[in-house]
């Protein structure tokens, strides 16, 4: 509906007032013709017609702009300067669809492909959309590739995979750099350095005199009899002319396989070979300068 008198149209500037030109009236009576009077002022019919209409054009574009905003549940007062209501946004300028773009908050990165803030862009500002992966880390060597997956825009930990380790004698990249074994002592373990360097030089699990490549060598003279494993293997380890339970190295606590042969088990007060017979009432014993 036309909300504006065709006088206030008239004043508001399509026809001028006070205009010097035009004679004055306080009513239509005044005015010499056909001419009205309008705010005072005698104004020629064509002009005041010509200004209705713009005026009904004007009216019914802005009921037009309220009444689409009243359709889509909005109160008319919160259309905006661009003509769009209060959560929409006309982002492409076609009038074909209007205010296309309903606002729905910050930015999400996701796959939906929606511009939710509407500012013409669909996920600015992320580095990956949720949930999406992507493989990481290195496949170098020994390592293994693992997972990364997209949180919140971002890529999260690399997840799955094999890393870097310390480099051992496996002929293995342990540590993935396309070198395998460098800067160790890697070999046979059958000198008398690499018996005793602490370290697994032929990579088999067993260090040193615990490697059997050491203990039970005819050359290897560094690995005293004074474990289990070395008191029972029916070598003379060490070199002494004395083998297993007869070399006095054998003679020492924490050794078990010895039963009672030696001085120390002659003499503890225990059956230690569980034969019912206790130090020197053990045949085993007879041996022993203990047990005369």
């Amino acid at each position: 509906m036309v909300r504006w008198f065709v006088g206030f149209v008239v004043c508001a500037g399509l026809v001028a007032c006070g205009d010097d030109d035009a004679p004055s009236c306080r009513s239509v009576f005044d005015c010499p013709g056909a001419q009205q009077c309008i705010n005072g002022a005698c104004v020629d019919p064509e002009r005041v017609d010509a200004a209705a209409e713009d005026a009904g054009r004007d009216a019914a574009s802005e009921d037009a702009g309220r009444d689409a905003a009243a359709d889509g549940g909005v109160d008319a007062n919160d259309v905006d300067a661009g003509g769009c209501p209060e959560g929409f946004v006309d982002v492409n300028g076609d009038p074909d669809d209007g205010c296309e773009c309903p606002l729905m908050g910050d930015e999400v990165c996701d796959s939906a492909g929606q511009d939710e803030n509407c500012d013409g862009t669909v996920n600015e500002g992320c580095d990956c959309v949720e949930g999406e992966t992507r493989p990481c880390g290195s496949t170098t060597g020994a390592c293994e590739a693992g997972v990364e997956t997209c949180v919140d825009g971002v890529y999260g930990v690399c997840e799955g995979g094999v890393g870097p380790a310390e480099e051992t004698c496996n002929v293995l990249d342990d540590d993935c750099d396309t070198a395998v074994d460098e800067d160790l002592a890697c070999g046979p373990e059958n000198t008398a350095a690499r018996c005793t360097d602490g370290f697994d030089n032929d990579g088999d699990g067993f260090v040193d005199c615990m490697d059997f490549d050491c203990s039970r060598s005819f050359f290897i003279t560094v690995c005293p009899e004074t474990f289990d494993a070395i008191c029972s293997d029916g070598i003379d380890n060490d070199r002494s002319g004395l083998r297993d339970c007869a070399d006095p190295n054998c003679d020492a606590p924490g050794i078990t396989v010895c039963g009672e042969g030696t001085d120390t088990y002659c003499s503890d007060g225990v059956d230690n070979d569980g034969d019912g017979f206790v130090d020197c009432m053990d045949f085993d014993c007879d041996d022993s300068p203990l047990c005369p």
